[in-house]
């Protein structure tokens, strides 16, 4: 398998695993951040039902959203030529938890 390469990302989702969250909640997002075209870095805990985003907000800087934990909460990422409206519940379609077995 090969890694596939975007030369200019607006939105990355990111799936935090148990073995790679402090790595992916740290260093991936400081790296992520330095992208120029990138607007939005989605975290969805694959654990739980938390989904936590970060914003670029003019000037440059990053806006941290609350943790969203309830499946009828709903993001929307404003994009240059749209804007993505979802739902926490359409991002774990499918996902059986551990405990829910």
């Amino acid at each position: 398998m090969t890694a596939i390469q975007i030369a200019n990302p607006v939105v990355l989702f990111e799936v935090l695993s148990l073995s790679t969250r402090n790595y992916d909640r740290s260093v991936k997002l400081e790296n992520y951040q330095t992208i120029p075209s990138l607007l939005y870095y989605v975290m969805i805990d694959s654990e739980q039902l938390r989904v936590i985003f970060y914003q670029r907000v003019e000037g440059g800087g990053w806006l941290q959203s609350a943790p969203l934990t309830e499946a009828n909460e709903n993001i929307t990422l404003k994009l240059p030529t749209t804007a993505i409206n979802l739902t926490v519940a359409e991002l774990y379609d499918e996902v059986i938890f551990e405990d829910e077995e």
